[in-house]
């Protein structure tokens, strides 16, 4: 089956971020870019690429959100290594 390919528009991404509830700039930690990128995305400076839009969709599923978080917080402070407790928490 073939597959077209839309990218999203700022707003899309905008309103991704909403349905996940999280900030543009817990967004640029969770997917590792600078916050003026997430803004360049947002302002549609620059385009957004297609696995943002696939990203933004996984996170909004709350336990997914929950995992990527965890995942996240061990990435910034290695000497906190993710327990199945955290994903609790």
């Amino acid at each position: 089956m073939p597959m077209s390919y839309r990218r999203i528009s700022g707003a899309d991404l905008a309103h991704g971020l909403k349905t996940a509830s999280i900030t543009p700039e817990q967004f640029a930690a969770l997917y590792g870019v600078p916050a003026k990128r997430v803004d360049k995305w947002l302002t549609e400076k620059t385009e957004v690429p297609h696995a943002v839009a696939l990203f933004v969709g996984l996170i909004a599923d709350p336990l997914i959100l929950e995992k990527a978080l965890v995942i996240t917080k061990y990435m910034v402070d290695p000497g906190a290594a993710p327990t199945a407790d955290d994903a609790e928490d």
